[in-house]
């Protein structure tokens, strides 16, 4: 069977003679691992001034804090099981979860 036989449409357009090696283009650029920002992550900074391993629900902010809103459904300020249940399996909120650094 052909190298070229299971290749994606997104791969032919990648390496459109099947070489194997992939040239510097108009449509491709060249990004190191760490630029992490230019990945479409993003940095937080976390506040545990009391250095518990846990975030202050009174101290939190930025994107933490729209998290912590998104998840918390009734709007008590207390995370419960089935609101966090809830939120694994909401695709925003692991969309926006897969991509922060700490």
């Amino acid at each position: 069977m052909p190298v070229n036989a299971h290749r994606s449409d997104n791969a032919s357009s990648i390496d459109p003679t099947g070489s194997g090696r992939i040239e510097k283009t108009d449509t491709l650029e060249i990004a190191s691992q760490h630029e992490w920002a230019r990945l479409g992550f993003q940095k937080v900074q976390e506040d545990d001034p009391n250095h518990d391993g846990f975030l202050n629900s009174e101290l939190i902010s930025g994107v933490f804090l729209e998290i912590y809103k998104a998840i918390d459904a009734d709007g008590n300020r207390q995370l419960s099981l089935e609101e966090l249940t809830a939120a694994k399996d909401n695709p925003v909120l692991k969309d926006l979860c897969s991509k922060l650094i700490a």
